[in-house]
């Protein structure tokens, strides 16, 4: 299997199939994901609640790979993922970038960046000029 064909198999079976406990089948021991909640980094369990947690807010989560790289135990993607509010019901759309290392086929470490912020603007969580209030110096809410 490809680097490219793993890590499509990662999105659709814990993201599009809904099963984050098989993030332990896909993570290496004491592999880590970064750049999803602030500095924090996230093992396999603390992913497991990350797309728990996001999926109570979206539901039907597809993920496209728009563009791939691989070098080596590296493979680098720019991704977008679509799915559907679960509140009002409207589609959503994010981007974003990963960068991840393979060990032995499994997931070794992980660097993502994913337009979060843009994400919750469009479940309502954040208002619609977020940004330009952020850019004003102004509080978000």
């Amino acid at each position: 299997m490809s680097k490219h064909d793993l890590l499509q198999e990662f999105y659709d079976t814990v993201w599009s199939g809904g099963d984050s406990h098989a993030i332990r089948k896909f993570f290496a021991p004491g592999a880590e994901a970064s750049g999803l909640v602030g500095e924090m980094s996230l093992d396999a369990e603390d992913m497991i609640a990350f797309v728990d947690s996001l999926s109570m807010h979206v539901v039907n989560i597809e993920f496209e790979l728009l563009h791939v790289l691989e070098d080596g135990d590296w493979v680098s993607s720019m991704a977008r993922a679509t799915g559907t509010s679960r509140r009002s019901g409207k589609p959503l759309q994010m981007t974003g970038q990963t960068l991840v290392r393979l060990e032995g086929g499994l997931i070794a470490e992980a660097h993502n960046h994913f337009d979060m912020m843009g994400l919750f603007v469009q479940l309502g969580l954040l208002p619609d000029d977020v940004g330009e209030r952020l850019l004003a110096g102004l509080r978000a809410t």
